[in-house]
């Protein structure tokens, strides 16, 4: 999704152009950028508003994959010493 990012221009920012400092030029559009990601996704700053981090109530899918390699690993194990201590008999 594409938004249009127009933002107007303040008088700080005609007076760092006139100047010349582009340095200060550089930092301004940093500030302006974040102010824009700060509008368009608030949740990323969780730290603001005495908000805290949201907590996960199910633990991650990939958990479940590396149980299931795990297990299934030991079956395998299980079932190879099993049939080789049919063999030896």
């Amino acid at each position: 999704m594409i938004h249009d990012l127009k933002l107007p221009k303040t008088a700080a920012d005609d007076d760092l152009l006139r100047d010349g400092a582009a340095a200060g030029a550089g930092a301004n559009d940093i500030e302006r950028a974040s102010a824009v990601l700060r509008s368009m996704q608030p949740d990323l700053e969780v730290w603001r508003d005495g908000a805290t981090a949201p907590q996960r109530t199910r633990p991650s899918p990939a958990w479940f994959a590396i149980g299931v390699v795990w297990i299934s690993t030991l079956l395998l194990i299980a079932i190879a010493v099993a049939g080789l201590s049919m063999l030896v008999r």
